[in-house]
This record gives C-alpha cells, sequence and structure tokens, in this order.
C-alpha cells in the first residue's frame, strides 16, 4: 500500500495504526514537490 502526507505528525500516527493492522513499512521517500519552501511530501511504502 502507498501512503503520500506532508505532515510528519499525521504520517507518524498512521504508521501506528497499519502496523497495528499488520502492515510494515518497507521503503519511505521524500519529495520536494514545492521547491524554495519548507513543504516535503513523503510517500511510505507498505508490504503485509
Amino acid at each position: 500500500m502507498i501512503h503520500a502526507a506532508c505532515d510528519p505528525a499525521t504520517q507518524v500516527r498512521d504508521l501506528a495504526i497499519m502496523q497495528e493492522h499488520g502492515f510494515k513499512l518497507e521503503d519511505v521517500q521524500p519529495f520536494d514537490l514545492f521547491p524554495h519552501t519548507r513543504h516535503l511530501e513523503c510517500v511510505m511504502t507498505f508490504v503485509r
């Protein structure tokens, strides 16, 4: 499963929920979609 978010706090919350439901975090990839700003998207890949 793929999960994308821009808020680290909610992404950590969602990571915990996914792990509780049997998913394992396989990869995290940051994406700078808004250059010259503080915003950063992170995409997490989960496997079951």
